[in-house]
């Protein structure tokens, strides 16, 4: 994971890049941040446009600080001022030709500010690309960048971006020069989609992660038996992660008499629901809800844990996971993994190889693969070998680097 990199830019055109993102850094998307500073660090500078700011400030735990400067959108007030301004953003918005109802109109207006806020921002910097993360609101201001700067843009479509952007995301690959996107599930379903009209624009590359960081050292346990066992899992408290599952196979274990503890991190709206289903279960001695934590302390807890656990769901609304990247890190800390045969998840998990998967929906399921483990001490450290293994040799950063070059070169040259 640590040798040097197999391509860089020396060669060819520098690339400057400005990165749409509608937060940065926002705390479940480290793996955007990983990119970042892995492309600066094969020589690329990177611009991020930030449509938000964070509310408060988030501690990085990467051991390499980010060059990239960070631009934020001015106020209204300041684009306005511009007659230049209000020339292109007019000409930007009434030159769509798609439906101009009360709604569509004023997103359309919207991201016509942003952009021509950062525009006006980026008049410095000699930008040879623009990418966004997420077919949302940041891939829309990203073409309209694109326009205004006559250069090329691409984008990385994730999960709820694809799965609940049907009526969008066929527009938006059409736009751009290249689309990335994270998972071989996600790559088959926007083709099956599209038809195959965008298959040679279409890109897989898995999200990279930093073996070599030593936050993601862990110091192997010689059993997961020898002390109370810890359950964690880290999610937001949302219906597609499956969280109300695990919480009633821990339940079902302690009725087995199992001595065992669950640490749940992170917020969302099923917050109340899920403490609620605790108390009235009677299992609120063995679960602790931290909330949202920062990514250190993520980290320390994981490392003192025995098991993680993140049974996703396809929720009612069709939303779902792509590929967590929590369960990457937690393989790399040598803990072994439990999750769902969803989506791109058996992508990384081969079930009773590299992790378990159960069937999502399924408490039972879940208890008996927690159960398998901490009473199969040979099963429960082959799985954490293999699956170390699997990480450092297909989730390698820097293989994903290599790729993510050659296509921002070629998207310069042409």
């Amino acid at each position: 994971m640590g040798k040097t990199p197999s391509i860089n830019i020396k060669n060819n055109k520098p690339l400057c890049l400005a990165y749409v993102i509608e937060r940065f850094p926002a705390p479940t998307e480290y793996f955007i941040l990983n990119e970042i500073i892995s492309l600066e660090k094969r020589g690329v500078k990177i611009v991020v446009l930030s449509i938000k700011k964070n509310k408060s400030r988030i501690p990085l735990s990467n051991p390499y600080t980010p060059q990239a400067i960070v631009i934020y959108p001015f106020g209204l007030y300041q684009i306005l001022c511009s007659l230049r301004g209000i020339k292109q953003l007019l000409k930007i918005v009434f030159s769509n030709k798609g439906a101009f109802h009360f709604r569509s109109f004023f997103k359309q207006l919207r991201d016509a500010f942003f952009s021509v806020s950062f525009e006006k921002q980026l008049k410095n910097f000699k930008i040879t690309h623009i990418h966004a993360h997420f077919a949302f609101i940041a891939t829309d201001i990203g073409y309209i960048l694109s326009k205004l700067l006559n250069i090329n843009f691409s984008f990385t479509a994730h999960a709820q971006d694809i799965f609940l952007n049907k009526q969008h995301i066929i527009g938006k690959m059409e736009c751009a020069t290249f689309v990335l996107t994270c998972t071989k599930y996600n790559l088959n379903y926007l083709n099956i989609l599209s038809e195959n009209r965008f298959k040679k624009k279409l890109h897989l590359i898995y999200h990279g992660i930093y073996g070599e960081n030593k936050s993601f050292h862990h110091h192997q346990k010689p059993s997961p038996i020898v002390s109370k066992l810890q359950i964690l899992t880290a999610a937001r408290l949302v219906e597609k992660k499956g969280t109300i599952y695990l919480l009633k196979a821990i339940k079902l274990l302690v009725e087995r008499g199992v001595n065992i503890s669950c640490i749940i991190i992170g917020n969302g709206p099923l917050k109340k629901e899920l403490e609620c289903f605790v108390n009235n279960t009677g299992i609120n001695s063995y679960v602790t809800f931290l909330g949202s934590k920062n990514r250190s302390d993520v980290l320390q807890i994981m490392e003192n844990s025995d098991i993680f656990a993140l049974p996703s769901i396809i929720a009612s609304n069709g939303d779902m996971d792509g590929l967590p990247n929590v369960l990457l890190e937690a393989m790399l800390m040598e803990i072994p993994v439990i999750s769902t045969n969803i989506s791109a998840i058996p992508e990384l998990i081969e079930n009773n190889v590299t992790g378990i998967l159960v069937p999502e929906k399924d408490e039972k399921a879940i208890a008996d693969a927690i159960y398998k483990l901490i009473h199969n001490p040979k099963f429960y450290h082959s799985i954490i070998c293999n699956a170390k293994n699997k990480i450092i040799q297909k989730f390698n950063i820097n293989l994903s680097t290599d790729k993510l070059v050659q296509l921002f070169q070629r998207s310069c040259k042409n």
